[in-house]
């Protein structure tokens, strides 16, 4: 089916089969219920359990909208890419939500850290295996007892399993979030049998 030819709204094929609506990135706005103004930053207090005017005490009206200057809402790209870096912030990007659905910024979540962390673990375990290839010893699993047989089996089953499901996500669903949350879920599989072989004098 396309987009516009099918229902013959139009009489040409679109160069695309499909068309995926992006949400928005949404921050918070502040204003004044009297008059409806919005805020700016400077002009909040966040200090209490509510936010209020700096300068009349009066309590806000808090609500999501997408980001504008008019609402005073925005954020600097350049802070955060040089807080995090661009290889972070386009993982949270791509991590926060489906590509079709709102993502609601707040950088004083765990997400971004979260995000981090992986990408050291991930980084670690690149290293380790990196270190395993050129230290020339081959993979005996001859050596293996019956549990690590099983247990070797399992992640191997976990491997193409991830393969196949990340490979839908990105080429079909286009759901590039739960893609990065399988491959959050193998990295960490593979580096705690890392972490237990290098304990034993294994890998």
């Amino acid at each position: 089916m396309n987009f516009g030819s099918s229902p013959k709204e139009v009489y040409w094929k679109e160069p695309f089969n499909e068309l995926l609506v992006q949400g928005l990135i949404k921050n918070r706005t502040f204003r004044l219920a009297t008059s409806g103004q919005y805020l700016k930053k400077e002009e909040i207090d966040l200090t209490g359990a509510e936010p209020v005017h700096i300068e009349t005490k009066e309590k806000l009206q808090v609500t999501w909208e997408k980001m504008s200057k008019s609402k005073h809402n925005g954020v600097e790209p350049e802070e955060v890419v040089q807080r995090y870096g661009i290889d972070t912030t386009r993982l949270y990007l791509l991590f926060a939500a489906p590509p079709e659905q709102d993502i609601l910024w707040d950088a004083k979540t765990d997400a971004f850290p979260g995000v981090q962390r992986w990408q050291s673990r991930l980084w670690h375990l690149a290293t380790k295996l990196i270190e395993a290839r050129d230290s020339g010893t081959l993979p005996s699993p001859q050596l293996l007892n019956q549990k690590e047989q099983a247990q070797a089996r399992r992640i191997w089953e976990q491997k193409n399993l991830v393969v196949s499901e990340v490979t839908k996500y990105f080429l079909k669903d286009y759901l590039f979030n739960a893609a990065i949350s399988r491959l959050m879920s193998l990295s960490n599989t593979l580096l705690a049998i890392c972490l237990h072989s290098s304990q034993t004098g294994g890998l």
